[in-house]
């Protein structure tokens, strides 16, 4: 793995600069997230927005990536998208 970081002529190459990349993106959105919740009247429904990362990326595990839709993940996300609109609402 260090030699990820050592030498550019490492087949790592291309995975480092993914990882700064992914990193970057990792502090950027958190970065929005911390400046919505400096800025809001009502923190709940940051925070229950940020939440929604989870079902929308189970939906683009389905739709994308081909999985399967057992009744326990639709069940799961029926109830966070109900929870998350009681939130808000």
């Amino acid at each position: 793995m260090i030699n990820c970081f050592v030498r550019k002529e490492s087949p790592c190459h291309t995975k480092r600069r993914l990882m700064l990349w992914t990193g970057l993106m990792i502090t950027t959105t958190f970065g929005f997230v911390l400046v919505a919740l400096a800025l809001s009247d009502e923190v709940s429904h940051v925070v229950a927005l940020r939440q929604l990362s989870i079902p929308l990326g189970t939906l683009i595990g389905i739709l994308w990536l081909k999985e399967r839709l057992s009744t326990f993940k639709a069940l799961g996300l029926v109830i966070m998208l109900t929870g998350l609109w009681m939130v808000v609402n």
